[in-house]
């Protein structure tokens, strides 16, 4: 995408060895200094505010960003992530599809890459989604203690008759 910017977040941004170090890497792939944003530690009322900045959030790999997703999605940013092959990789697929969203899940990195171009390309759907996804995640069991509890409940009792069953078949 030749007019994005990118946005790096991170308290580690306030050190110029790690700023440079990153537009290195970019400057060698084409991307200018112009299209990167790096923004340091902030209050936590501005790193919520930072994420006005962003249409797209881009969940790293291997280890997700679990806390910095949901911000992201709390805040109406849709998430790409690439599942991953552990509970680490695997957060922010939890969260997007309990939100309906299993399309922003790769498979692969050509995908995650395929994803990420085609929703930085879909303003319409990313302004639907900027507008509904903060409602959606606060009134989904992600946030829902009761949803939440009674589905962990169930899941539990559904664990507890499968192993009866299988107990009571092998005897």
């Amino acid at each position: 995408m030749p007019d994005s910017r990118i946005v790096f977040k991170y308290t580690g941004m306030d050190d110029a060895e790690n700023v440079a170090r990153i537009r290195t890497v970019f400057d060698a792939h084409g991307v200018g200094p112009e299209r990167i944003d790096v923004l340091g530690k902030t209050s936590r009322r501005d790193h919520l505010a930072a994420y006005s900045l962003v249409d797209v959030q881009l969940d790293p790999f291997p280890h997700g960003g679990g806390v910095t997703s949901f911000e992201g999605l709390l805040m109406g940013v849709p998430c790409v992530t690439l599942f991953g092959d552990r509970l680490a990789g695997r957060l922010t697929s939890s969260f997007l599809t309990t939100l309906g969203l299993p399309n922003l899940i790769a498979q692969s990195l050509d995908e995650y890459v395929e994803i990420a171009v085609h929703l930085a390309d879909d303003l319409e759907w990313l302004a639907r989604e900027r507008a509904t996804l903060r409602g959606r995640l606060l009134t989904s069991p992600i946030t829902n203690c009761d949803v939440y509890t009674r589905a962990v409940e169930s899941a539990y009792r559904t664990l507890w008759r499968r192993w009866c069953t299988e107990r009571t078949a092998s005897r």
